[in-house]
């Protein structure tokens, strides 16, 4: 009698034909050949094999060895650090500010398209650089919006432009670094009291980026990754959810 429940899509039809969508976009603009080439890049020191104390040397190696996974040119990419501060913004950046949604002292990142023949600037807020994962994420993010607007020449002001951002990541190969970043615990405590919170970074909720990678590894006709067990048990779940429902598809 069991085998008259089948999976369910985590998804509404329209954010799932969203998902397809894009990465038709997506497929378009590299191509088979190149796409072939993209590899599920994981939290392993062959992958990140750099030492890290969190200066700046050490963010611009990082961000060089993404260039190098994403096949951008890093030469291309001049990298910026701030704090907080708006004023420390804007010193950092010489008075030219990027537009970004909501407050920009809460940004763990952000990018700046300059003139023709300038660097593209990605900025990254220092708060970040002692969470590696988080990090990562976010030069991924920044990456791919100088593939997206300046590589691809997409409108700022495109719908959605910032998930697209986060589904490029995933594309891209970073999807375990936009998935565990997504949602993050921390506990803290002094030595008066303890305590905990939890942050959010991107714009793709955890079940979007579930489906998304499993979709990604349709894509790869890869229906049973090993590199799954990289991914945080929320996302974990949703993306095998996805996957046996992906592959319930291909019996109907």
């Amino acid at each position: 009698m069991f085998g008259f429940f089948k999976p369910k899509p985590l998804l509404c039809q329209e954010s799932t034909d969203w998902v397809k969508l894009c990465y038709k976009l997506f497929l378009d603009s590299v191509g088979n050949e190149h796409f072939d080439r993209i590899k599920m890049i994981l939290p392993q020191e062959e992958y990140f094999p750099d030492p890290y104390d969190g200066s700046y040397e050490n963010v611009r190696k990082l961000l060089d060895r993404i260039c190098e996974y994403m096949h951008i040119n890093h030469e291309e990419i001049t990298l910026k650090l701030y704090r907080e501060e708006i004023e420390d913004i804007e010193a950092s950046l010489k008075n030219v500010l990027p537009s970004w949604e909501g407050n920009k002292s809460n940004a763990v990142g952000f990018y700046i398209e300059n003139g023709k023949g300038e660097n593209a600037v990605i900025s990254i807020n220092q708060r970040t650089l002692h969470n590696p994962v988080s990090l990562i994420a976010t030069i991924s993010h920044e990456l791919c919006h100088y593939i997206l607007l300046k590589r691809w020449k997409l409108g700022k002001d495109i719908e959605d432009m910032e998930a697209m951002t986060d589904l490029l990541t995933i594309f891209l190969g970073m999807g375990i670094f936009t998935a565990n970043s997504a949602l993050q615990f921390n506990q803290w405590t002094d030595w008066r009291k303890q305590g905990w919170s939890i942050e959010s970074q991107g714009y793709l909720t955890q079940e979007g980026i579930g489906y998304a990678i499993a979709e990604w590894a349709y894509l790869k006709n890869d229906k049973n990754p090993k590199w799954i067990r990289y991914l945080c048990p929320d996302v974990k779940s949703y993306c095998k959810s996805s996957l046996r429902y992906l592959k319930s598809l291909e019996n109907t």
